[in-house]
């Protein structure tokens, strides 16, 4: 009884740790699928018909070959002068999300199309302006306070995390800015609007990885993410040690009491 017991509260243990951490994760290997099991595809919107995923293709990263998703310029759709094109992650979190990280490997590949590119939009209608972007002199931010350098035509591993007092911007692991804000509009809710603008402030893209966790990484966690990979985005390290160690733990106990 004792065994089953600790077998039982070992699977809620590990079910807990993995539902508390990464919510998607998405590798773009041809289609939009999530990762984690049980969770959301990636689903896309566009009023005008026109394609969101161009195609996919082959680009080298870090040396290595990978299938990456070839975006149009997302948002207010400014080829035709009307309608949206969205990238729409849903969030599989139970409530909305005061404290998240999002994480993306990311290339620029035709150059940046104005002053601002929209890394992500709150606003599930897309009625408000973007919620982080990449300034034309290549700082990363929001409001005015912009810091680092994420060049074009380059893979880089952008991430940014939020603790409901303050955004984080990661570079390739690297913290490059910080803006501390309690403002509502960084929450996420029940969807996440992926390079997305109200006002075309947006740039076309390749994308290879794309990772959401309900929590707020760490600067050391985030750092040892590294950068851009061909490699699917994994729960970090430290998820992976406690559930070894719980798996470890049960083992024993069963060996214990046979």
């Amino acid at each position: 009884m004792k065994t089953t017991t600790l077998c039982a509260f070992g699977s809620v243990i590990l079910m807990q740790v993995a539902s508390a951490s990464l919510v998607g994760s998405w590798a773009f290997d041809g289609d939009l699928t999530n990762r984690v099991l049980g969770g959301s595809a990636l689903t896309t919107v566009s009023d005008s018909g026109s394609a969101i995923v161009e195609s996919y293709d082959s680009a080298m990263i870090g040396g290595e070959t990978a299938t990456v998703a070839n975006l149009a310029r997302l948002g207010y759709n400014v080829t035709s002068g009307s309608g949206e094109q969205w990238l729409v992650m849903t969030n599989d979190a139970s409530a909305p999300t005061s404290a998240w990280s999002l994480m993306m490997d990311i290339n620029f590949d035709q150059g940046f199309a104005g002053n601002y590119t929209s890394l992500f939009q709150t606003d599930t209608g897309n009625a408000g302006d973007g919620d982080s972007f990449i300034h034309s002199a290549n700082g990363i931010g929001v409001s005015g306070d912009y810091a680092g350098t994420v060049a074009a035509s380059e893979w880089n591993r952008i991430t940014i995390t939020f603790d409901d007092s303050q955004l984080s911007y990661y570079i390739n692991g690297s913290l490059v800015n910080q803006v501390t804000s309690t403002a509502d509009r960084f929450n996420v809710g029940s969807s996440l609007l992926i390079l997305v603008d109200n006002g075309a402030e947006t740039s076309e893209a390749l994308l290879n990885n794309l990772a959401f966790w309900d929590h707020t990484l760490s600067e050391v966690e985030v750092s040892g993410f590294g950068g851009a990979s061909a490699d699917a985005i994994v729960p970090e390290p430290s998820a992976y040690a406690m559930l070894i160690g719980l798996a470890a733990l049960g083992f024993s106990m069963i060996r214990r009491r046979s």
